[in-house]
């Protein structure tokens, strides 16, 4: 009886060593660095050194903004109940040419009082998805749940959306 609770005991501290350690790896060296500290080294005049430390912002190699395909846009834009903005990152002058009805302009969006928003989802899309992405990174960096549509506005045509975008009659 002894000896099962002994070992009970050595196996307790095994695992309780075995997660330490794990945890210990990991915000070492998997946990990416957000921040690195570069150290300059000053010569003064009368041959004397000081050393200055500065805060260097490193950048994360995590995307902040999520990506989502345009049939899940469209699923969600036409059977969910939860309120969404959409938001196209082009120009005024491509947004006014052709762009998914209910949109708003990027220049609209960055009037907007965040605050007001705390947990509203917000897609951006562009023509293929390079500024999109971008825009939602910066936008999700400051705290919005920013998505980007996958493939922008020609995924969302090629997917057979073509009746939920509006192009302007000239």
């Amino acid at each position: 009886m002894l000896g099962t609770t002994i070992y009970r005991r050595d196996r307790l501290r095994r695992l309780i060593v075995i997660a330490l350690l794990a945890f210990v790896a990991y915000t070492l060296l998997l946990r990416p660095v957000k921040s690195i500290r570069e150290v300059n080294v000053k010569l003064g005049k009368d041959g004397g050194s000081s050393i200055e430390t500065l805060e260097v912002e490193e950048p994360e190699s995590e995307m902040l903004a999520e990506e989502i395909s345009a049939e899940e846009l469209y699923i969600i834009r036409t059977r969910s109940n939860e309120y969404i903005l959409i938001v196209d990152a082009r120009s005024k002058e491509e947004f006014d040419e052709a762009h998914i009805s209910g949109a708003l302009p990027l220049e609209k969006f960055e009037k907007t009082d965040f605050d007001r928003f705390p947990k509203i989802r917000v897609f951006f899309y562009s023509n293929h998805q390079d500024r999109s992405k971008e825009t939602a990174n910066y936008y999700a960096s400051r705290g919005i749940k920013a998505i980007y549509l996958k493939g922008g506005l020609t995924e969302w045509d090629h997917e057979q959306r073509a009746r939920l975008v509006e192009r302007s009659s000239l």
